[in-house]
């Protein structure tokens, strides 16, 4: 005997390998996030750089820049910025975006262009199926959001294939418990 009872490991009864329905959380939890980055990849991301690529060329002037604060359920702070762009496409028809997504560098940039009352350059869809123009000051923010969309889709890939696994597991061994229990009685 040992100072607090027996010398001997004891083995506790609830560990993560024993079956429990808390487990289909983490695969529900995983695979909502490869959704959303894999919606941003196949959707949002194509339709980005099919601008980037295709796009016609302009200069816009700059309507107006904004920034948005809000605060999360933990009381952080978050700041979104936002700019409304006017051109005329190749036809001289006036077009516009009010709410265009923004990088803090290029708001930073556009702030200053607004202020020196410059026009920034954008790429647009002549067609318009494809309505978000491409700002060029934002592209190295938006390339670094497409390599986060990627990977993000495969870590929660892979977190969700892990989790599968690990509640396959522990359903293995809850039954193989259960049925060694019913032979040994």
């Amino acid at each position: 005997m040992g100072i607090f009872g027996s010398h001997r490991k004891r083995r506790f009864k609830g560990t993560i390998t024993e079956f429990s329905w808390w487990l289909l959380l983490l695969p529900i939890m995983g695979a909502g996030a490869t959704a959303l980055f894999g919606y941003m990849m196949l959707v949002t991301i194509p339709s980005e750089m099919h601008v980037l690529n295709h796009g016609v060329e302009t200069k816009a002037e700059i309507v107006r820049v904004w920034r948005e604060t809000s605060k999360d359920a933990k009381g952080r702070t978050n700041t979104s910025h936002f700019a409304q762009l006017a051109w005329q496409d190749q036809a001289g028809r006036p077009r516009r975006f009010d709410r265009l997504k923004i990088g803090l560098t290029a708001f930073r940039q556009l702030t200053d262009e607004k202020a020196a009352a410059q026009p920034t350059v954008i790429r647009y869809d002549p067609d318009g199926r494809h309505p978000t123009p491409f700002l060029m000051a934002d592209r190295e923010n938006r390339e670094s959001d497409w390599g986060f969309a990627k990977w993000g889709v495969m870590g929660f890939g892979i977190f969700t294939l892990w989790s599968l696994w690990l509640m396959r597991r522990s359903w293995v061994r809850d039954r193989h418990s259960k049925l060694a229990a019913a032979a040994s009685s």
